[in-house]
């Protein structure tokens, strides 16, 4: 199996493995196997800086298997929560680790250290079907910075609206790249 530890950019590869029953109704002579395995790639989030340049890696608190990151929420009526979310890129699982989250809430997210509110990168208003969807409503898309240098090119983000269930951090380029895709052409 040739398989690289490391990708172009230096982020440790680290296949992760997808399990699946096997389809009852296939009828054969030959024996078929529990569980086929499938592996896919995912990046993990080994620093993430606030604006200030504090790094959120939450070490005390692991999820799947990695250091997350610990962020402060701040809700419309001013009170506060801290929660730590997944360091796996594409990874929604979050730890609430004070105060209280209300679904579909929109909050301002916040440096658990210097209380620094985090750049937004975009406004973004979810199209019917979309997760994050309400009427009339725009989310915003933070950015946390991957290094110390705070470059938006070097960047992940993720949307402000607690519970959005198939929400997940992803690259500030990418974002960035489908927001671009959607302006009309005026050339």
């Amino acid at each position: 199996m040739d398989s690289k530890r490391f990708d172009d950019e230096g982020k440790l590869v680290i296949p992760e493995v997808i399990k699946r029953e096997k389809n009852k109704q296939m009828e054969s002579e030959f024996e078929i196997p529990e569980i086929i395995k499938e592996t896919r790639t995912f990046y993990i989030i080994k620093q993430a800086f606030c604006p200030n340049g504090h790094n959120l890696i939450d070490k005390k608190h692991v999820i799947s298997g990695y250091p997350g990151i610990r962020l402060r929420y701040k809700r419309k009526d001013n009170s506060k929560a801290e929660i730590v979310i997944s360091a796996v890129l594409g990874d929604s699982q979050k730890i609430i680790l004070q105060g209280n989250l209300i679904f579909g809430e929109l909050v301002e997210i916040h440096c658990p250290i210097c209380d620094a509110k985090l750049p937004i990168l975009t406004h973004y208003n979810p199209r019917k079907g979309e997760p994050g969807y309400s009427k009339n409503e725009t989310v915003d898309i933070v950015a946390l910075y991957l290094t110390p240098e705070l470059d938006y090119s070097k960047a992940i983000s993720f949307c402000n609206k607690v519970g959005v269930v198939h929400s997940s951090i992803k690259y500030a380029h990418e974002i960035i790249r489908d927001i671009y895709k959607q302006l009309p052409d005026f050339g």
